[in-house]
């Protein structure tokens, strides 16, 4: 950034260029399938514009399981093509950002009288290591009952035959979404949140480059792209721009307790007679539970948060944590979230849909759907070949597949030797290799910089500066839902999180030059937008 300008200067001359420059490539859609075929797009030098109309990662893409997997439970739907391309893209998005993407040791419990018996567990893994080309050290094993016991503590022990322990990845998946677009914008692309595109397929040229119209949500400006290519990212909402597209809507949910009201080390599967994927998953001071699959046709953007899901998620987890006694009263935060699913029967059972992604190559416009998380650079892939031969082909060779400041090895545990003497080691997992880039500035902001937001919250004031400046964060759930995580996971129980949000903007405020309504109105917004108002009322009537 430079120094000299301020936040919104700086936007309003990347809106400027935006609109006054002829790009290759259009890509509407901020999420990981923008994301990632804007970051494969500029390896090949190709002019790459990406407009999100809310904030990157705002969709889908922030509401995941927060985990990097390969599909275990696709394996009885006899999915192995999918299940074979995800589990191998698990194990290279963890090389290429190891400050970001760590492994998450899995345990799944077998009952006699289950859904799968201990041997067709076993067998499955066995699948499922082969199928990922697992290396030695992460294989499967199985469990006898007193290990799944001591993995899984207070699990239900009457017909409790064993399990099996394997290894997935976790990762805050708006934070990886983030690292993809800051890594493509290095490579030359140019990337704007809070843009919409306004266009549908009908208004696109056949051949030759199309004009969309663009606004700017922030500033209430309109200009218009030219582009030779425009790409349909859009998630959720990509059939809106491309009606010949059809998508089914699912919704899945996920509640967040206290580690210490559940109290797990190991992410444990939790077996139900209908194979749904339910997960209950330890990070840092929570555990979170989840998640549904249910038709949805409530808003795409914040999708309703169902009491009936949550209850159906801990009749799930009382059953095989009978002693935990878990609650709607019990429950911290909550979000929904809405998957894009291709259409294939109307009639079809949402969880039964396939998860893979579809390309759709039209005269006018290149359009992606469906698709899982993990396989979200395969796609990518994919996508930048289709468009490349729209273009007449690369015009240079591709660069090295890289993520921007992720660090190797043995830097990560030299930068957090380094930073934990500043009390700040956990910058790693967010700024990789400018962690001490981050911490030196932070010192030159003056004696209040690392200053704690709010008493045990790793957020200090020059994290909510670092945003803004850096990355793009425009409102208080950009910061504490997306480009930190701690809104939802970081413990806190609402009021904190009230408190932390209120602090949090007016930090921002001093910046984006807020008024003193606007300012309020970025908390309620905030305070909506995280799910909240669900969580304080279900505290207060259960």
């Amino acid at each position: 950034m430079d120094p000299h300008q301020s936040p919104l200067e700086q936007r309003e001359r990347a809106f400027d260029r935006l609109t006054h420059s002829h790009w290759d490539v259009l890509v509407v859609g901020g999420g990981i399938s923008g994301a990632g075929i804007a970051w494969q797009l500029s390896r090949w030098g190709v002019s790459v514009a990406l407009v999100e109309q809310n904030d990157y990662a705002s969709g889908t893409s922030s509401r995941s399981s927060k985990m990097i997997h390969g599909g275990f439970r696709y394996l009885p739907h006899g999915e192995l093509g999918l299940v074979r391309q995800v589990s191998r893209e698990r194990t290279r998005l963890a090389r290429l950002m190891p400050h970001l993407i760590s492994p998450l040791p899995m345990t799944i419990p077998a009952y006699r009288g289950g859904p799968f018996p201990l041997w067709a567990l076993a067998l499955g893994s066995g699948i499922y290591d082969r199928l990922g080309r697992i290396d030695a050290t992460m294989a499967h094993r199985r469990l006898d009952p007193r290990s799944v016991k001591q993995r899984a503590p207070g699990i239900r022990e009457d017909n409790l035959q064993g399990g099996i322990a394997y290894f997935e990845f976790g990762g805050l998946d708006a934070r990886i979404n983030w690292a993809v677009i800051a890594t493509a914008a290095q490579q030359g692309v140019l990337a704007l949140n809070y843009v919409r595109a306004l266009f549908d397929q009908s208004t696109l040229k056949a051949n030759g480059p199309s004009s969309v119209a663009v606004e700017d949500r922030l500033r209430g400006r309109m200009g218009t792209v030219e582009a030779q290519v425009v790409v349909n990212a859009a998630g959720p909402w990509a059939d809106q721009l491309d009606r010949e597209s059809h998508l089914v809507r699912s919704r899945g949910i996920h509640l967040v307790f206290p580690r210490k009201k559940f109290p797990l080390d190991f992410a444990t599967i939790l077996p139900t007679p209908e194979n749904a994927n339910i997960f209950a998953v330890p990070r840092g001071p929570v555990t979170y539970l989840g998640t549904t699959d249910n038709p949805d046709t409530s808003s795409i953007e914040n999708p309703d948060l169902v009491a009936e899901d949550a209850q159906y998620l801990l009749g799930v987890a009382n059953r095989l944590f009978p002693r935990l006694n878990l609650k709607l009263a019990d429950v911290i935060a909550a979000w929904s979230g809405v998957r894009p699913l291709i259409a294939q029967d109307r009639e079809a059972r949402t969880d039964r849909l396939s998860r893979r992604d579809l390309v759709v190559a039209r005269p006018s416009l290149v359009t992606v759907l469906g698709g899982k998380f993990t396989g979200f650079r395969a796609t990518a892939e994919n996508v930048a070949q289709t468009v490349l031969e729209r273009l007449g082909g690369a015009s240079k060779a591709a660069r090295p597949e890289s993520i921007a400041d992720a660090p190797r090895g043995e830097q990560i545990t030299a930068l957090q030797t380094v930073l934990d003497q500043a009390g700040v080691s956990w910058a790693v997992a967010r700024y990789g290799t400018r962690s001490l880039e981050w911490l030196a500035w932070a010192r030159d902001r003056g004696h209040d910089a690392l200053e704690p937001v709010l008493a045990n919250v790793p957020l200090v004031q020059a994290d909510i500066d670092w945003e803004i400046l850096f990355e793009d964060a425009r409102s208080v759930a950009d910061v504490l839902i997306r480009r930190t995580g701690l809104a939802w996971l970081g413990g806190l129980r609402p009021e904190a999180v009230r408190e932390m949000a209120r602090r949090t903007a007016e930090r921002m405020r001093i910046w984006l030059q807020w008024s003193a309504d606007e300012t309020e109105r970025q908390i309620r917004d905030f305070w909506h937008t995280g799910y909240f108002d669900d969580v304080v009322k279900w505290n207060q009537t259960h």
